[in-house]
């Protein structure tokens, strides 16, 4: 009998990496408060400022998507080159998601399982939390606490403000002494 030749099929292989100075924005979908109306608009709203490259754009999705209310986000391709990210982007568990039509959604199980998501917090919101802890701008204000009373005003020994100065209180405390 002779040797009979199989041809191989192609396998599956190893997925093409994007190239790494080709740019990609971060969308993240979050729930946007239409003014006039009781609703939300849910809309995917921009991340990042200046384009990255893809681990870092992936990274940042998760990350945000991970820490806030939101659970869905998308990577597309921006025209300009990668930069540097503004912030420092936390690695995040990539099992926490899926893929569906482009889009990386958050695992139910998943989707409650941090302190921003507790509090609702918007990726809009952790955004601007994360380029404040990088610029080393802390809060002194404790929430919900107001400096300005309305109302208050501090207490004066001026003209008529009800109230003796203390020189004036001294004079007539001198005047009470002299019989």
């Amino acid at each position: 009998m002779g040797w009979l030749a199989i041809p191989q099929l192609p396998g599956p292989g190893k997925k093409k990496q994007p190239d790494p100075t080709q740019g990609f924005n971060v969308f993240v979908k979050d729930r946007v408060y239409v003014k006039g109306k009781k609703k939300y608009q849910e809309k995917f709203l921009r991340m990042n400022k200046k384009p990255l490259n893809y681990n870092d754009a992936r990274n940042l999705g998760m990350a945000a998507v991970d820490n806030s209310a939101a659970a869905t986000f998308k990577v597309q391709k921006a025209k300009g080159l990668a930069k540097k990210p503004s912030i420092v982007i936390p690695i995040t568990n990539p099992n926490k998601f899926y893929v569906r039509n482009n889009k990386n959604i958050e695992k139910r199980s998943y989707r409650i399982d941090s302190l921003g998501e507790l509090k609702q917090i918007t990726a809009k919101g952790w955004l601007a939390q994360q380029q404040k802890a990088l610029n080393g701008i802390v809060s002194t204000k404790k929430p919900g606490v107001s400096s300005k009373k309305k109302g208050y005003k501090p207490f004066s020994t001026g003209k008529g403000s009800g109230f003796p100065s203390v020189e004036q209180s001294m004079q007539q405390f001198v005047r009470g002494l002299k019989i």
